[in-house]
């Protein structure tokens, strides 16, 4: 075989040194040879097949071993549709008269090829509808795709479908009756639709075979979306319910970065080109750019926050903008002083939206990221540190107010600690509950549960408490103390300490050791006994 391909090879060389020597010749510029050795059905190959490869830059050789018998026409088959780029199809379901019997029908399958531009579009859609449909062909090495016979109609003007391709076929087996059946039903002007499943369920028309002109076509239908029809519902698409983009917004920013051609000449010397600086325009628009109206929350306040979003995304800012976009924070800061809820459009969201606390701490984080996203020159820094400075003031301000609230609380605690220890002195064994302390300031919806303490019956007098200071051990979640709640917590630990189990006698009789715990005697009573016994120790 391999001197085969080298006096195949020396030939080619000479005809083209004829060729290339003629004014009537053509030089062959690549050669693919194949090689089909056939051998007798009880006798072993002697020849060893192998894929096509590249002999020299002229010539391709691939050689192929075979039975005879059928082997040989699969064989061609599949080499014929590596050589004329062609396709298989099987139209699975056509139903025929038995010959025999004409009142019953049967079922058949009928294979043919065309281009394989054909299956160009519902290969090249999705991966798991196109999985479905492409088998291995029996006794053959290619694979076909498996369409599904659908009720036949007349094809008339009317009746046309759009498609997108046209390709002629042709039977692989021209002398079966089931192809015979099928082109003859063509050819008499009928139409047959081809449906492809679809894993997901149903099906789809994806084919249609039909003669013109005494030919047979398989014609290729638009399986996407017509131009004609209503557009998809963007649901159907990733981001989720069609209400919740910002649609609106997105028309605005397109009409601002709108393009529109130059009625003069541009000046090719300049280093920045209009498309650069609209393209730096864009950037500018989108650094901050929610997609949708539950992932933002300044763009929904605009009766609060215009024009600051539309002056902050210029090149540049004159004084009077700045001066604005500070108004817009000052603005701001004083509804959240007022206590002032921030009222926001209905979204579509159900229960109750954040609290107060909650919608200030949420706008000035996104609005700080918002100014830090579009800082790019000294009077967008104006802003931004106007804000900084602001919030900044606002904190302290809020921590004087939370020592004042602490000076109330103290206050109020030691007066009803003396109204407490009046009640227990002059009831001592009666139980006095705790007085409920009235705290200057309403605590936030976030703050943790306050420490359950249990009052004692027996009440030090206040200046003994004054003196002994807080005791150790209370939480961090506690929240803020009061003097009578450290109080009541010391009080309850003493108590709890003297209910405690009388001790183990062993334990406060026992003899101490120098390695620390002590020595006690095990039933010391044991010798006056009549029994006896021994002399037993245990530590403490």
């Amino acid at each position: 075989m391999k001197s085969l391909k080298e006096i195949f090879q020396n030939v080619l060389i000479q005809q083209n040194k004829i060729a290339a020597g003629s004014d009537q010749l053509i030089t062959v510029h690549h050669c693919h040879l194949v090689i089909i050795n056939v051998y007798p059905n009880n006798v072993e190959s002697q020849v060893t097949g192998h894929p096509p490869k590249d002999l020299s830059a002229i010539l391709t050789t691939e050689v192929h071993s075979v039975k005879a018998g059928g082997q040989i026409a699969s064989k061609l088959s599949n080499l014929i549709l590596n050589h004329y780029d062609l396709g298989s199809t099987t139209v699975t379901g056509i139903p025929m008269k038995e010959e025999q019997n004409a009142s019953s029908s049967a079922n058949y399958d009928v294979e043919i090829f065309h281009s394989s531009a054909a299956h160009t579009s519902i290969l090249k859609g999705n991966a798991a509808d196109s999985a479905l449909i492409r088998t291995q062909r029996e006794g053959a090495d290619y694979e076909t795709v498996t369409l599904k016979w659908c009720t036949p109609r007349g094809c008339s003007a009317s009746e046309m479908q759009n498609c997108i391709a046209m390709h002629r076929i042709t039977p692989v087996d021209v002398n079966s009756r089931p192809s015979s059946c099928l082109i003859n039903f063509l050819l008499n002007g009928r139409s047959v639709m081809l449906e492809m499943p679809r894993k997901s369920g149903g099906k789809m028309i994806s084919h249609l075979l039909a003669a013109h002109g005494g030919e047979i076509f398989v014609h290729t239908l638009v399986t996407a979306r017509s131009v004609l029809e209503d557009p998809p519902s963007i649901s159907e698409g990733c981001g989720g319910r069609v209400t919740d983009y910002r649609i609106t917004d997105f028309g605005v920013l397109m009409q601002n970065n709108k393009l529109v051609p130059l009625k003069r000449k541009f000046d090719k010397t300049h280093t920045e080109t209009p498309l650069s600086r609209m393209r730096s325009r864009l950037d500018r628009h989108t650094k901050y750019w929610p997609i949708t109206i539950s992932s933002t929350f300044i763009f929904n306040l605009k009766n609060y926050i215009d024009p600051l979003p539309a002056l902050l995304v210029k090149e540049e800012m004159t004084d009077e903008e700045v001066v604005k976009c500070k108004q817009v924070i000052y603005s701001l800061i004083n509804l959240e002083t007022k206590h002032e809820p921030l009222q926001t459009p209905n979204m579509g969201q159900r229960g109750k939206g954040p609290k107060r606390e909650e919608q200030y701490r949420i706008m000035w984080n996104e609005l700080e990221t918002f100014l830090r996203a579009n800082c790019r020159t000294d009077q967008h820094n104006r802003v931004l540190n106007c804000l900084l400075e602001c919030r900044n003031k606002s904190d302290d301000e809020k921590n004087k107010l939370e020592k004042k609230d602490d000076k109330v609380e103290l206050d109020q605690a030691l007066r009803e600690l003396d109204q407490f220890g009046k009640f227990s002195e002059a009831s001592p064994n009666e139980y006095v509950p705790r007085a409920t302390v009235i705290r200057a300031t309403t605590d936030s919806p976030m703050s943790p549960p306050p420490i359950s303490m249990t009052p004692s019956p027996s009440v030090p007098s206040r200046p003994s408490l004054l003196r002994s200071g807080p005791t150790a051990g209370g939480s961090i979640y506690s929240g803020p103390r009061t003097v009578l709640d450290i109080w009541v917590s010391r009080t309850s630990t003493e108590q709890r300490s003297r209910d405690m189990r009388q001790e183990f006698a062993g334990r406060l009789n026992g003899d101490a050791i120098a390695g620390g715990g002590s020595i006690t005697k095990l039933y010391p009573n044991l010798k006056d006994s009549d029994c006896g016994g021994r002399e037993m120790h245990i530590d403490g």
